[in-house]
């Protein structure tokens, strides 16, 4: 026997050995890349599904409130002589109240403290706004003013829970 053959032969061997414990290393260590990658691509698309309903709740939010805002106004814009006018708005104001109840309580649910404090706030503002004014508790500019400060911070808690920019917009 040559061991000179012997040698090479056992060296093949062993080199072949390598080979596929290399390949077999290279691909577990590829599976479990490829496994993390997709878990990191599946948990950013869970992220921005999650985002993109949230601002969907913000907006529906902001935008009932918007509506019951400028409804108020158009009560009191409503000429208290025309009665047929002023009970049609103000049956729409209190449908529009419901829902925008129902649509801060909605986004309550997903909301963290610094937006719960301001959706709070625009609740409240909503549930006295007609009895304080009609009582003569608060002027209509005093509420507006303050539904204008109370709508204002809600939408910029909303955006930097968004992680929007806030503020003033550059040019």
């Amino acid at each position: 026997m040559d061991w000179s053959s012997v040698v090479s032969i056992a060296i093949t061997g062993v080199v072949g050995i390598a080979g596929v414990t290399g390949t077999i290393v290279s691909a577990r260590m590829a599976g479990k890349t490829a496994t993390k990658n997709l878990q990191l691509g599946i948990s950013a698309e869970n992220d921005r599904a999650k985002k993109a309903e949230k601002r969907g709740i913000y907006t529906v939010c902001l935008t009932g409130l918007s509506t019951s805002m400028l409804t108020t106004i158009e009560i009191h814009n409503t000429s208290e002589d025309d009665k047929a006018a002023r009970k049609d708005v103000e049956e729409r104001y209190k449908t529009e109240l419901r829902a925008t109840i129902a649509l801060i309580i909605e986004a309550s649910l997903i909301a963290p403290k610094r937006v719960l404090d301001p959706l709070e706030a625009a609740r409240h503002e909503l549930m006295r706004t007609l009895p304080a004014i009609d009582q003569g508790n608060v002027t209509f500019n005093d509420w507006l003013n303050k539904a204008t400060s109370v709508y204002a911070a809600l939408s910029e808690a909303m955006r930097v829970d968004l992680g929007e920019p806030v503020g003033p917009v550059e040019e």
